[in-house]
C-alpha cells in the first residue's frame, strides 16, 4: 500500500485521484455539529471544496440529540463499530442510514462508543426548531440483506444500501480482474476497505499502477478515472464500502491508453 502524507482535507476531490489513503496516517480533528450534543474525533478522507465531505468519525457514547429536528443538508451514516439510534431504528455494525435534508425525525444518539463513516452533502447543522415535513429515513440493516453477484469478473458480491444504488457493501472472494477492460464512471466514486486486502489498478497519465488496500484504507476517484484493469484482485475475502455520491451514474469501458471504447451500465468499484 502506498500511503499519502498529504492531508485530503486540503485537496479538492472533484479533480483529484486519491489513492492508498491510510486513515491511521491522517490528522484527527475535533468535529461538532450545531444542534448536536458533544463532539466527534474525525479524519477527513476526501472533500469537495464546495462542501461535500466523507469522514471517518469516532463517536463517544451519548453523542447526538434526543430532540426531534432536521439536518439542513443530506447526511449518510455507515456504522463500522458500536451502536447508534437513528430515529426509531438502531444501527449496528455495517448498517446504513440516509437522512434527507429538511426532514424532521426523532433525533439520533450513540448508544455505545463506536466508529462510522459520515458523509455530508455540505456543511451541516441540526435544526431543533424546524417545523418541516417528517423525514423519510432510509435505513438498511446489512445482516438482513442477501449477497448478490456483482458485474465483471467472478468473485465480487454486493448488498445494496441506498435506494438510488449509489452505496453498497461490497465483498471480494478470490477475485481476479486479469482479463477485464478498464472502466470509468461519469460520477465520483469512493471505497473504504473494512476487512481483508484488495488490489485496484488505476490508470494515471496513461500508466497502470496497482495499489494494495488493507483495513481502514481509502480511495477516491473523480469522474472519468479509468480503473479496475488487469492486476485488480483479492486473494482471500475482503469487504469494502463503495459509494458514488449523487447516484450510481453510468460506466464506460476504456482502452488501455485511456480512450473511451463503449458505454454500458456496468457495476464496479
Amino acid at each position: 500500500m502506498s500511503e499519502k502524507t498529504l492531508d485530503p482535507a486540503v485537496i479538492d476531490r472533484r479533480n483529484a485521484l486519491l489513492t492508498g489513503i491510510s486513515a491511521a496516517a491522517l490528522p484527527q480533528r475535533r468535529m461538532t455539529i450545531a444542534g448536536i450534543e458533544g463532539a466527534l474525533d474525525a479524519v477527513t478522507l476526501s472533500k469537495d471544496m464546495k462542501g461535500p465531505a466523507s469522514r471517518l468519525a469516532t463517536f463517544p457514547a451519548g453523542w447526538g440529540s434526543g430532540v426531534s429536528g432536521a439536518f439542513t443538508e443530506e447526511v449518510e451514516i455507515f456504522v463500522l463499530e458500536g451502536e447508534m439510534q437513528v430515529g426509531r431504528s438502531v444501527l449496528g455494525r455495517h448498517d446504513y442510514a440516509a437522512i434527507p435534508a429538511g426532514g424532521v425525525f426523532p433525533g439520533l444518539r450513540a448508544l455505545t462508543a463506536g466508529k462510522a463513516l459520515l458523509m455530508t452533502a455540505a456543511p451541516v447543522r441540526y435544526d431543533t426548531a424546524s417545523g418541516g415535513r417528517a423525514a423519510e429515513l432510509h435505513v438498511v440493516h446489512s445482516g438482513d440483506e442477501s449477497w448478490s453477484a456483482s458485474g465483471g469478473a467472478p468473485g465480487r458480491f454486493e448488498k445494496q444500501l441506498s435506494p438510488s444504488g449509489s452505496a453498497a457493501l461490497t465483498g471480494f472472494l478470490e477475485w481476479r480482474n486479469q482479463d477485464a477492460s478498464w472502466v470509468a464512471h461519469d460520477v465520483g466514486e469512493e471505497c473504504f476497505v473494512i476487512e481483508g486486502e484488495v488490489r485496484f489498478a488505476e490508470m494515471i497519465e496513461g500508466e497502470a499502477t496497482v495499489f494494495e488496500y488493507g483495513p481502514d484504507t481509502y480511495l477516491w476517484r473523480p469522474p472519468g478515472s479509468p480503473h479496475c484493469g488487469p492486476g485488480s484482485s483479492a486473494d482471500d475475502a475482503a469487504l469494502a464500502f463503495v459509494r458514488r455520491p449523487g447516484g450510481p451514474g453510468s460506466t464506460t469501458t476504456v482502452e488501455a491508453g485511456g480512450a473511451s471504447d463503449s458505454a454500458e451500465n456496468l457495476d464496479g468499484p
